[in-house]
């Protein structure tokens, strides 16, 4: 069975249409949620958390679950009830103890009822400049920060050869899904991802470029010598360009974390 768990209305990026119309059958909103007490945008963590695994208790198995939190965006506001220090990072940091707490909870409800699931954690974009997208001189480095995010994946009976490890290979939300298809066993039929298994990917070729790190694959270069690198940027189209030469396709693109 297939699940969409999220605390904002329905009609929020136009959600209510587009999770059925791509397979999934139970879509859940503030709407259809049990009432509970408001963060920011809707619902919250916690009581998002609740209602997922109360459904998920009475699911057909296997199923997908897709439960996206709020607390971490924007305004940035845990539960009224709860109560953490802000620390020397101010509101955010008694946000993100909330979100952990929350996130501890959901866990321990998920292993106690589900011990076989695969749990993925991520993110669908990392931190805006406090001024947000009004800022006038974007900085690589506000790039950097928006587009860097977790992506963590954990089954209590990992195979040993992926059990614990941290892979420094550059990837990207798109390679999610295929990673998932892998670690679980399942070939695709047709596939049309975008993305590859991380587990496969090949090494990253690293360079830095003024002030700038960019990636690509070893598939890519050709191993050739990357003397006279040029390096071109706007906001609707990055690449990197050998002489004359594109080096990588521009969906391939990503840098390094300082």
């Amino acid at each position: 069975d297939t699940y969409f768990f999220n605390g904002t209305e329905p009609t929020t990026n136009n959600r209510h249409r587009f999770y059925p119309k791509h397979g999934t059958r139970n879509v859940f909103s503030i709407k259809n949620m049990k009432a509970g007490q408001i963060s920011g945008w809707g619902l919250t963590d916690k009581r998002v958390y609740e209602e997922a695994v109360s459904q998920l208790r009475q699911a057909k198995q296997p199923f997908h679950a897709h439960i996206l939190t709020l607390s971490g965006h924007a305004p940035f506001q845990h539960a009224p009830d709860a109560s953490f220090e802000e620390g020397i990072y101010g509101k955010k940091e008694a946000v993100l103890r909330y979100t952990d707490e929350s996130l501890r909870e959901l866990v321990e409800s998920v292993y106690r009822d589900f011990p076989n699931t695969l749990l993925v954690i991520t993110a669908d974009h990392g931190e805006w400049p406090e001024e947000g997208f009004r800022k006038k001189n974007i900085t690589y480095d506000d790039v950097r920060r928006h587009h860097r995010i977790p992506l963590l994946m954990y089954h209590p009976k990992f195979d040993a050869s992926i059990q614990g490890i941290q892979i420094p290979t550059l990837a990207t939300d798109v390679d999610t899904a295929p990673t998932i298809l892998a670690i679980l066993g399942i070939e695709p039929e047709v596939s049309s991802f975008m993305g590859e298994n991380i587990f496969a990917k090949k090494e990253d070729v690293i360079v830095k470029y003024g002030e700038e790190w960019l990636s690509f694959t070893s598939e890519d270069t050709n191993s050739e010598s990357l003397d006279g690198l040029t390096w071109d940027y706007d906001r609707k189209l990055s690449w990197a360009r050998y002489g004359s030469r594109d080096l990588i396709n521009p969906r391939r693109l990503s840098h390094k974390a300082h």
